[in-house]
């Protein structure tokens, strides 16, 4: 029997929630993770970039000069400061629904939260 599976990660950061926004969307590439577990094709991998937007993909970039590669999510929701979604494009994962990944102010510091509504077996 398959069942219903979940995963969620937290980062509580020293900026405001639309800076912590910005720093999550804007600079992808800058804190994803490297390595294979974290990409589909690591081997051709260059860069991780998210489209702004309602409608923007979040891309495994292959060719920096072109910016060629695979879709991995699309935008569902985009509030900076509040709140971001987005629906995978290669699994069966949607991030989505609050709070999968709210950006909210705890006092001096900033916290997002990320927790897919459904990850299917």
């Amino acid at each position: 029997m398959n069942a219903a599976r979940s995963v969620s990660s937290e980062v509580e950061v020293a900026v405001d929630p639309k800076t912590a926004f910005s720093a999550f969307t804007e600079e992808m590439n800058l804190w994803w993770v490297r390595g294979p577990i974290n990409f589909f094709d690591s081997a051709r991998a260059v860069a991780k970039v998210c489209e702004p937007g309602v409608g923007g993909r979040i891309l495994e970039v292959y060719d920096a000069a072109t910016g060629e590669g695979l879709e991995v999510a699309r935008i569902t929701a985009w509030h900076p400061g509040e709140r971001l979604a987005w629906r995978s494009s290669v699994d069966d994962v949607e991030i989505s629904s609050p709070p999968n990944c709210l950006i909210a102010s705890l006092g001096a510091l900033t916290g997002c939260a990320i927790a897919p509504s459904s990850i299917s077996p």
